[in-house]
């Protein structure tokens, strides 16, 4: 029997990233893209018009509301939802900020697409 699909959204300031990402994912045949948002004040107001996911991949550099205040924001108001951080940068600090908001995890956007759902699955 086939487990279900894992529910996500994607939260990022780069159309073309972000709507390739979906595609790409959509294409595992084991996730199911909800919604995208190009920051987090986008993701909070589409929140509410969507089921919840079951994981957001979140940018963290976006206007209007980065990856740190959305997460923080995602934990207090939706604990259950699980934060999967990506960016470009590879330094300790970007990825230590995010882990205390309350990110599970953290990839790379130079991953590899298999690796990536990997995490999320």
């Amino acid at each position: 029997m086939q487990s279900p699909k894992v529910n996500i959204a994607i939260v990022d300031d780069h159309t073309l990233f972000r709507q390739g990402l979906a595609r790409l994912l959509s294409e595992s045949g084991v996730i199911n893209v909800l919604f995208d948002a190009d920051n987090g004040a986008d993701m909070i107001q589409k929140l509410s018009a969507h089921p919840l996911p079951d994981v957001i991949l979140m940018d963290i550099t976006m206007p209007l509301m980065d990856g740190y205040e959305t997460t923080k924001w995602l934990k207090q108001n939706h604990p259950d939802v699980k934060v999967l951080a990506l960016s470009m940068f590879e330094e300790d600090k970007p990825i230590i900020g995010m882990l205390k908001a309350g990110a599970g995890g953290y990839m790379l956007k130079q991953s590899k697409a298999a690796d990536l759902v990997s995490a999320i699955t």
